[in-house]
């Protein structure tokens, strides 16, 4: 089919539309902050690092990326996945964490809801909350998943999503990669009550028995995908510019 300048400019808008559908679902970290844990670099919103390489200087630190407020409609999902990269001492999966939380208006670490890895378990922040943002003080155990291996120095795949389904929301945790061996971790929970269904920080926790020396944070990514009804309208509104470009 021969394409010509006209058919073009007619379908520039379609790519247009869907170009801004992609990215429109793409949620940037635009800052970190580091509450513990000396010394500590940023290179782009989507990396960070933590400690200088020597002996157990990522060892307690805890470190959280801020992005917009999302608030999820049902049946919409918002999912974080980054590289971790661990080196140094003695490595406890229990002491690594992370996940997707509500500051709930606090202006430091502390008083936030929302869900958390620790090991093969996750759990969830209770309302209201004085604990710092990785703490265990304050939560409650949603349930229990499967580990494979040992956790250790290494090279890892992290995957946390939470998604809404009407009043409930499910909740999944993936930790996956090579460290002393090949090591996967998975934590799922259907069907919880949440104490909120908005969302604006993602959170990270080296403990202090992990004995890290340098952790590496890279291709920090956070998406969320559309509830079915505003994909419908999304799809209804692409139909209608498409049926006007033939007119």
């Amino acid at each position: 089919m021969k394409t010509t300048r006209s058919t073009l400019i007619q379908t520039a808008p379609f790519f247009f539309f869907f170009n801004t559908l992609i990215n429109a679902q793409t949620i940037i970290v635009s800052e970190w902050h580091v509450p513990s844990g000396n010394p500590y670099t940023t290179g782009s919103a989507g990396s960070i690092v933590v400690g200088d390489g020597s002996m157990d200087s990522a060892n307690s630190a805890t470190f959280y990326g801020v992005f917009d407020e999302i608030l999820l409609a049902d049946g919409m999902t918002i999912s974080l996945n980054a590289d971790l990269t661990l080196a140094g001492g003695s490595i406890h999966s229990n002491q690594m964490r992370f996940g997707v939380y509500d500051s709930d208006g606090s202006s430091t670490d502390t008083g936030w809801l929302g869900y958390f890895s620790q090991n093969n378990l996750l759990r969830e922040r209770n309302d209201p909350n004085t604990n710092s943002f990785a703490s265990t003080g304050g939560t409650q155990t949603l349930g229990t998943g499967s580990e494979q291996n040992s956790f250790g120095n290494g090279n890892y795949d992290l995957a946390f999503s939470i998604t809404r389904d009407g009043n409930l929301v499910d909740v999944l945790a993936t930790l996956t990669g090579v460290g002393s061996t090949t090591y996967s971790s998975m934590r799922t929970v259907s069907g919880d009550t949440p104490n909120t269904f908005t969302f604006d920080r993602i959170g990270f926790l080296l403990g202090s028995s992990l004995g890290v020396d340098q952790a590496t944070l890279s291709n920090v990514t956070i998406n969320t995908v559309p509830e079915p009804s505003a994909l419908a309208m999304s799809l209804l509104s692409l139909l209608t510019l498409l049926r006007r470009q033939r007119r």
